[in-house]
This record gives C-alpha cells, structure tokens and sequence, in this order.
C-alpha cells in the first residue's frame, strides 16, 4: 500500500463506519500502513515503552524544569497534545523513584515511624503489640514491614498528591478554577519535587560526597538531615512561587507569602501521608 493510498475510503474495522482518511470518525481507530506493522516500527515502540524516549517527554520535561506552571497552565486551558500530561509525569518520576530509591521521603523505614514522627508513640505501642502477638523479632517484624511499606507507598502517594492539591486549592480559593486544576498544578509539583529534592539531590550529594573522599574530605557530617531539608524546603518555595505566577497570576509578593505557607502544609501534608502508610502497612501484613 503506497503512502497517499492511507487516505482513501476505508470501513472501519472495529465499528463497521464507512469513513476517509487515517482514523475513524466515530470510534477513533486508525488504519495501519504496512510500516506500522515493520519489525524496525516494533522495535521503536518497544524503545519508547522502556525509555520514554519521546519528544514530548523531553520537551514538557525541559519545560516543567525551567518554566515550573508553565505545562499546567497549558493543560489547564485546554492546550494538551503537545505535552505529557502531569498526570503521567507523575506517574514516571514515581517509577524511577522506586526503582532507584536514594531517599526515604516517601518510605519511612519502620524506625522513622517509631521514633521520629509526632505520633511515634502510638505507633510504637501498636508494633509492639503486634510483635508479642505474633511472637517474632522486631528484626523480622521490620523486614516484613518494609517491605509492604514499600509496595504501598507506590500505590499511596497519590494520597499525598491530594493532600498538597488542597492546599493550593485554598491558597487560590478566589481563583475560579476547579479543584480538578489545583491537582494538576500539584501533580506537576510534585513530579518535580521528587525528581529534584529526592533523586537529584540526593544523587549530586552522594557524587560530590564520593569525589571530595579521593582528597580525603568527609563531607558526610555537613550533609545531614536538616541540611537536606532546608534545600528541599527552598526548592519547593521555588516551585510553587513559579507556579503561582504562571497558573494563577498572582503578583510576585502574593506568589511569595503563598510559597512560603505552602512549606508547613507541605510538611503536615507529608506526616498525614506517612501516618496512612503506617497504618495500611499494619493492617496488611
């Protein structure tokens, strides 16, 4: 079948429509050219599904780097088919997240949940409940609890995604949108923030920590939490200031006091988040 020929009368496959062109009218099925059915389009496709690699993904990518709001703001008017959605954005940095974990933002280790959280003493009393119970090791208890702890947290996380989009649902409650574009504006925040204030970051620390040891330079003792918090912390008053300005307009000092009350939503957000996971891991292990 030549090229042009791509374009002439067809009955389509799926719906029975008598249409023109290279996808049907009504149900939206495309006719296939013998290219798409080549083994060299096969390979390609299997490359794109492993790799992403795909101009869109790199463009809204590049763009939801260096413009943050600027893709929302597109897909919130309805401009949508040149970008990856957020959404999907999301779901990708969400991927890569947990395959290369470098960060225990989204995962709290089972000690984290015992003794660094506001509620550790609730969920102290409740682990050592269910280790007496079941009559095992806190060792054996953590390895069984990390690892469902793990499984849920890629599932959960869009919880937290909610639970920021709120947030910026209220900070921007005169702003005439729906709610459905105060999450698309959290879902690209967060793609970013878990791209840049956990795997970035902790990737760069980890090379510059390793590279200053071939000079015998222990840069591990500066490196601590609190110090990845006040970057990650900086990092999200960057975006969400960006994003107010390019989503909602607001005035460069408005776009400011919002990015900077964003912060404790965003770390009361994050403790209701791990109290969820805490919780679903108990009852499902």
């Amino acid at each position: 079948m030549e090229p042009e020929k791509i374009h002439d009368n067809h009955t389509c496959k799926a719906c029975g429509l008598a249409f023109s062109g290279s996808y049907c009218n009504r149900c939206g099925e495309k006719v296939l050219s013998p290219d798409e059915k080549s083994f060299r389009h096969f390979l390609s496709n299997v490359l794109n599904a492993f790799t992403f690699i795909d101009s869109k993904f790199y463009k809204t990518l590049r763009l939801m780097l260096l413009k943050p709001g600027y893709v929302s703001a597109q897909v919130i008017d309805g401009i949508r088919v040149p970008y990856i959605r957020p959404l999907s954005m999301f779901f990708i940095v969400n991927l890569f997240y947990f395959l290369f974990t470098v960060s225990d933002t989204y995962n709290s280790r089972l000690y984290s949940q015992m003794n660094l959280m506001p509620y550790s003493s609730v969920t102290k009393k409740i682990v050592e409940q269910k280790i007496k119970a079941e009559k095992i090791s806190i060792d054996a208890f953590r390895v069984n609890y990390e690892q469902q702890s793990t499984s849920l947290a890629k599932l959960l996380l869009i919880i937290f995604v909610l639970f920021t989009g709120l947030c910026i649902a209220l900070f921007n409650i005169k702003s005439n949108k729906y709610f459905y574009d105060h999450i698309t504006v959290s879902l690209e925040f967060n793609a970013m923030f878990i791209l840049m204030g956990n795997i970035a970051l902790k990737l760069f620390a980890l090379l510059i920590t390793q590279f200053m040891l071939l000079f015998d330079v222990l840069l591990e003792q500066y490196l601590t939490d609190p110090v990845y918090t006040s970057i990650a912390g900086l990092l999200a008053v960057i975006l969400l200031f960006s994003m107010q300005r390019r989503v909602y307009h607001n005035t460069v000092v408005w776009s400011l006091i919002k990015a900077l009350a964003f912060i404790p939503c965003l770390a009361i957000s994050m403790i209701a988040y791990r109290a969820i996971l805490f919780f679903a891991t108990i009852w499902t292990i």
